[in-house]
């Protein structure tokens, strides 16, 4: 249904309403800059195939953060043998659901970014990012408040584990609570 004109619509009505449709019309006129000769059908066929190589390289990216190499490595090669991604999301199949694999796998990417680095004005900036990066992924799928609440719920759960720890050690040393309330 990808830009399928459902309705009658006049000549000069050019909306795009449509996600998928307007990436690849973007992605065309990008590559229309350096090859003259691409074709849209070109471009819609290799897109699937370069956002899920991207996905495997996010994923390889946090699992190398969370474990090490073997980590990465098992977790790139997990998403990739899935039978959704084998399935569907594969060169020539001009399918939405490569962006159920690619945004996520980003936007987990970027969070783990924020919550390690140190400077404030990075986590400001990733947080932009983060936000921009939600918003497309809110135009490219309706379902995309899975993800969203999934993220809160596990943002809540980090904040209650990081005050449980810090109760702790305020009730263990009275003194850690004047030192708290100094800074």
């Amino acid at each position: 249904y990808a830009g399928l004109p459902l309705e009658k619509r006049t000549a000069g009505d050019k909306k795009v309403s449509n996600f998928h449709v307007f990436f690849q019309a973007w992605i065309y006129k990008f590559a229309k800059v350096f090859d003259t000769h691409v074709s849209l059908m070109k471009i819609s066929f290799y897109l699937p195939l370069v956002l899920i190589s991207a996905s495997l390289i996010l994923a390889f990216v946090i699992g190398r953060i969370i474990g090490g190499d073997i980590t990465g490595f098992i977790l790139a090669l997990i998403i990739a043998i899935n039978g959704i991604a084998v399935n569907r999301v594969s060169a020539g199949f001009a399918d939405t659901d490569v962006y159920s694999f690619f945004f996520p796998l980003l936007i987990i990417w970027l969070m783990i970014e924020t919550y390690q680095t140190p400077k404030w004005y990075v986590k400001i900036g990733l947080g932009i990012i983060i936000g921009f990066t939600m918003s497309l992924y809110a135009f490219a799928w309706n379902g995309w408040w899975y993800l969203f609440d999934l993220i809160i719920i596990a943002l809540l759960g980090a904040l209650g584990y990081y005050w449980t720890i810090t109760e702790d050690k305020i009730i263990s040393n009275p003194d850690r609570m004047i030192d708290l309330k100094e800074n």
